[in-house]
């Protein structure tokens, strides 16, 4: 990522994007200034926007008037529809495939915050007998416990408890509140009824580029691991249970709760609950899904026989 500069000429957007050759515009406008993103639906000069497809606002529409000095990432479908409207000369347009993702490459190249410098606070606990990067950040009001290995690049903010044993990778962010290693809700019965803890002697391993919400928690696991794989994004207020298995680039809704022994592999959701199993490919799986069932389109279709 960049230096974040304060602000930066349209001209350079457009040389990041590689999308000059149909851009319109970005002769005349190359040296006005763009010095922060902003909504659509809040025009304002100097900033950086996107347009979809599926855009509610069309071109049309008045607000466009009001498009001043600005820099419009637009869908590669909007080109004629754009060049017939009266967009203020000063606009410059450039258009892309995906243009929600180049205006997030745009953000993160350009004008996303600095990550915190590397520091332990003085108001976190860590235990001795952990091993922790030099360049990583922890927040005040953390607790790391014994065992834990936290490699280069990590920010842990605010707030955030990490159990014995839990390995964190490259990179990773843990944003406040978060509990990771507690152990997960497994109970046997006793022939007196009482229910007995099944004994939790695993951890949590989490691998590079990760990124946890807030409040979310992970449960640690009974005998083996639960497994957070590289590049996995988990949203705030999540519940991972113990022995999840989350392979590479997967991505969790808020409110998700993910019960113990749940392998979810890349682009599959695999559920297993005693004898029933069922696989589906490609699918999202976003919050308040609690009993077993089959997945279609990303929704909860109907229970599972």
């Amino acid at each position: 990522m960049s230096t974040n500069q304060a602000v930066i000429r349209v001209s350079q957007i457009a040389s990041f994007l590689g999308g000059t050759d149909s851009a319109i515009g970005l002769l005349s406008n190359s040296e006005n200034w763009i010095s922060e993103p902003a909504p659509l639906s809040e025009p304002r000069p100097s900033t950086v926007t996107y347009m979809t497809a599926h855009s509610t606002t069309s071109a049309e529409s008045p607000e466009y008037s009001s498009f001043d000095r600005m820099l419009l990432i637009a869908d590669n479908r909007l080109h004629d529809r754009l060049s017939a409207t009266s967009l203020p000369p000063t606009t410059t347009v450039v258009f892309s495939p995906r243009p929600r993702f180049d205006f997030i490459r745009v953000v993160r190249e350009f004008f996303a915050p600095r990550l915190p410098e590397p520091a332990l606070s003085p108001q976190a606990v860590i235990d001795n007998d952990t091993r922790i990067a030099d360049d990583v950040f922890i927040g005040p009001l953390c607790s790391v416990s014994k065992g834990v290995i936290i490699e280069s690049g990590c920010v842990i903010h605010a707030g955030v408890h990490i159990y014995p044993q839990v390995r964190i990778g490259r990179n990773v962010t843990i944003h406040s509140g978060v509990i990771i290693g507690s152990e997960g809700f497994g109970y046997e019965r006793s022939d007196e009824g009482e229910l007995i803890r099944f004994p939790h002697l695993g951890s949590v391993t989490i691998g590079d580029n990760v990124e946890i919400g807030a409040n979310t928690c992970v449960d640690r696991g009974a005998l083996g691991d639960t497994v957070i794989g590289n590049g996995v994004r988990i949203d705030n207020l999540v519940h991972v249970g113990h022995n999840v298995r989350l392979a590479a680039n997967v991505a969790v809704a808020a409110n998700a709760m993910l019960g113990g022994i749940l392998d979810w592999t890349e682009h599959d959701y695999t559920r297993r609950n005693r004898d029933w199993s069922r696989s589906v490919r490609r699918v999202r799986f976003t919050g308040h899904q609690e009993r077993p069932c089959e997945l279609h389109g990303g929704r909860c279709a109907r229970p599972a026989n």
